[in-house]
């Protein structure tokens, strides 16, 4: 829309705003791909992208990111830039994820576990073809 300036100020003029929470999970903690908590297995490349930390890993078929957490449910963000086709297995477990709706603004939740126990886990995320990890966060 047009608008006017006074005084060398200039202004805006928005027609509507809309602001939306479709999850909200309070005491995770964020971790960057870059952590020495994951190990990597294959062919991993970190790539420039709209990232919580300006990059993510990105994965090919059959490559792997295993760690260890405590807690109650896991979350891995990723890019829309780049693929989503991963495998999630905790404790030995296939893991499915809660139902999510697609990544349309830069990036997103990708994988958000059903609830856990509370206690230490192991995951293994692998590759199904090209696969990225923007951040993993935890909630204890």
């Amino acid at each position: 829309t047009s608008t006017h300036a006074r005084n060398n100020l200039g202004y805006i003029c928005l027609s509507r705003i809309e602001l939306s929470s479709l999850l909200v999970l309070s005491g995770g903690e964020q971790f960057t791909p870059d952590n020495d908590a994951f190990t990597y297995g294959g062919n991993w490349q970190t790539k420039n992208t709209q990232s919580t930390f300006g990059h993510v890993y990105v994965g090919a078929a059959n490559a792997t990111m295993s760690f260890k957490f405590n807690g109650k449910r896991l979350v891995l963000l990723s890019s829309e830039a780049f693929g989503k086709n991963f495998e999630v297995t905790i404790d030995g477990k296939k893991a499915e994820s809660l139902q999510l709706k697609p990544v349309t603004s830069g990036y997103g939740a990708s994988f958000i576990s059903e609830l856990l126990e509370d206690k230490e886990h192991t995951v293994v995320i692998k590759c199904k073809g090209e696969a990225n990890l923007d951040s993993v966060v935890v909630y204890k």
